[in-house]
């Protein structure tokens, strides 16, 4: 039998490798970190960036700036990795979920705008697998209401928005560098932000508030969210060939829609690529999850269902009665398709065939 088909692949490329090996047996070492944040900043359009130890950190510590209380309200959407709820959950902050809309799992502004109290003190938008929300609406929400916002683009990174990147149109914006991105260092994260009060507090907060270990004083709480240079080595030299693997993941992408496009029990959920979004998984709807991802098994193609909406985890905060139609909807039907920029095309071909086999079935 031929090797599983994974649901994700996204190895690193040579140079990184060498690079990695070098810097390791070197006893001369590079500035990794540093190098690495200037130049991911002026890739993504931002003034300042600042490296932490993963995406989840990311959006910890983009709350822990904010200076927000126990008890204080902040919107999330309901259809995000759980690590955004439990960013504000570990915070003592109240979570507020929002639905999705009907096509997509972009974030309904409407039921934002319904789920604003006083209570209010921060809107997290999340661009969920690069599709981008409504910035421009959300945008005036937040000015309007004075509400700080931030920018889950975990799953966005390089994806656009009006010839912007995403989580570079908030307040603070949040990225993962783990296995399953398209900028893959392992484990990691990094928020971004052009304001400097925000970025001088952010390095602050990284390192228990300190900047200098050998510090005399204490000015501030923080914690220990620092990233490694070995890290920073791999980001660095990742980050100089990102473009083609952004260019793999749209064609991938264009890959399935064209080949699934006629069928009935399977389609795609769209992206934009016109717009310049950034697929970085190619989704899908199936008429039975269960049955469809047993049925790749067998073929020894992994299948992944998309996560539960936060609604099911009931220690999050949603108001009672809350309907979340469109988010149980991708919750009961969605599933990653194999995916990621080092997936063969080879691989792929068996991915549609078994596709067919299923439609037919």
């Amino acid at each position: 039998m031929s090797d599983k088909i994974k649901w994700f692949k996204n190895e690193l490329n040579k140079k990184t490798n060498t690079e990695l090996i070098n810097h390791i047996k070197s006893s001369n070492k590079k500035n990794f970190i540093q190098n690495f944040e200037k130049n991911f900043a002026k890739k993504i359009g931002s003034k300042y960036s600042v490296l932490v130890s993963s995406g989840t950190n990311a959006i910890t510590l983009a709350l822990f700036s904010l200076n927000l209380k126990f008890g204080d309200e902040v919107i999330i959407s309901n259809r995000t990795w759980v690590a955004t709820a439990h960013a504000a959950h570990i915070l003592g902050l109240k979570t507020i979920l929002v639905d999705c809309k009907q096509k997509d799992t972009r974030m309904d502004e409407d039921e934002i705008i319904k789920s604003i109290s006083k209570k209010t003190k921060a809107i997290i938008i999340t661009h969920m697998n690069g599709r981008a929300n409504n910035m421009s609406k959300i945008q005036n929400i937040s000015k309007k209401k004075n509400i700080p916002l931030i920018e889950d683009a975990c799953q966005a990174l390089f994806s656009k928005y009006k010839k912007k990147y995403l989580g570079t149109l908030s307040d603070i914006g949040c990225f993962s560098l783990g296995s399953a991105k398209i900028l893959n260092t392992y484990q990691g994260g990094i928020l971004v932000t052009d304001k400097y009060k925000l970025y001088k507090k952010l390095k602050l907060i990284r390192n228990h508030g300190v900047i200098n270990n050998f510090t005399d004083q204490w000015n501030q709480p923080g914690f220990n969210f620092k990233y490694t240079h070995i890290q920073a080595c791999i980001g660095f030299n990742e980050l100089a060939n990102i473009d083609s693997k952004v260019n793999k993941c749209k064609k991938i992408y264009k890959f399935y829609e064209k080949s699934i496009f006629s069928m009935k029990k399977i389609t795609v959920i769209k992206s934009d690529l016109k717009n310049d979004e950034m697929p970085l998984y190619t989704q899908a709807i199936v008429n039975n999850k269960k049955k469809f991802i047993k049925f790749m098994s067998l073929k020894n193609i992994e299948i992944r269902p998309l996560t539960p909406s936060l609604n099911f985890a009931k220690y999050l905060s949603f108001k009672k009665n809350q309907n979340f139609k469109n988010s149980n909807f991708f919750h009961n039907h969605g599933v990653y398709l194999p995916s990621g920029p080092t997936q063969k095309f080879k691989d792929l071909e068996k991915v549609i065939s078994a596709i067919k086999e299923y439609e037919s079935s």
